[in-house]
């Protein structure tokens, strides 16, 4: 009895190629799935950030005992989703140090609202950033670009 092994090695080996071909694929396929969904929330938050426009209309400080106490008074405009708050940040003219001050909750569309920020621990402060936010799906905040 003769046996021809090469005929059984050259199937097996086809085989394993293609098995491996196959899982590479799938792999990659995840991998670039992975990618297109990160892209599609950062664009998104973007279109978010772009319909949405909260801006400082009042700052009105003064010296407290422990840094200056500030009235700010904000409007949003008429377009956009609800967002989750707003991030104040106030400096001074040496900008060495700022307070940050989280105001949590959305602003309805031509709304005015004016926020009592107390205990900045800065003084002289004259300069405010309004920075907004929302919250993805997990509940982090994601924080749109100053404009």
């Amino acid at each position: 009895m003769v046996t021809d092994k090469r005929g059984l090695s050259t199937i097996i080996v086809t085989l394993l190629i293609i098995v491996l071909s196959l899982a590479g694929i799938g792999i990659l396929g995840v991998i670039i799935q992975n990618l297109i969904k990160e892209g599609a929330s950062d664009v998104d938050l973007s279109s978010k950030c772009l319909e949405v426009d909260v801006a400082l209309t009042k700052t009105d400080c003064n010296p407290g005992t422990n840094g200056d106490d500030c009235d700010i008074t904000v409007i949003r405009n008429d377009n956009g989703d609800d967002i989750a708050g707003l991030k104040l940040v106030l400096t001074n003219e040496t900008a060495t140090t700022n307070y940050r001050y989280d105001a949590v909750g959305n602003i309805d569309p031509l709304e005015t609202k004016t926020f009592s920020v107390t205990g900045t621990g800065i003084s002289d402060v004259n300069k405010v950033d309004v920075v907004t936010y929302f919250k993805d799906e997990t509940g982090n905040e994601q924080l749109c670009p100053l404009k």
